[in-house]
């Protein structure tokens, strides 16, 4: 992202560390020494087998079996894809604001999530 001053920024990053969502925004000037850490919400669950942007701007996480969609405003999250067939996922990347893709674990199957559509299926070993 450019500012009026024509100089780079990186984008904003969103971690998720014990409970609590930051949001993490570089310093531009000294961008190898400082960051400016903004606690978001305590309190949120810690998805750490994942975090995903997709390209149209929404975060998705997931922990052990569920898919969340996150709000970078508030922390809040929403199970997008409540996994009842019990078997864990871990590692996601969206593509095309609509499919997400997850390695199921310790089986080594490649999965994909549309979340339009509520599907969640497998497309084939890794």
């Amino acid at each position: 992202m450019l500012n009026p001053n024509s100089e780079l920024f990186a984008q904003t990053i969103f971690a998720i560390h014990g409970n609590t969502f930051y949001k993490i925004i570089v310093n531009p000037n000294t961008c190898q020494e400082e960051c400016t850490l903004i606690e978001i919400s305590p309190g949120v669950q810690n998805l750490h087998d994942g975090l995903t942007f997709c390209p149209n701007g929404n975060l998705y996480g997931m922990v052990g079996l569920n898919i969340f969609e996150v709000d970078t405003l508030t922390g809040i999250q929403t199970v997008v894809f409540p996994n009842t067939d019990q078997f864990e996922i871990q590692g996601i990347v969206c593509v095309e604001d609509t499919l997400i893709y997850a390695l199921g674990w310790p089986i080594g199957v490649l999965y994909v999530f549309n979340i339009n559509t509520g599907l969640f299926y497998p497309i084939g070993s890794t």
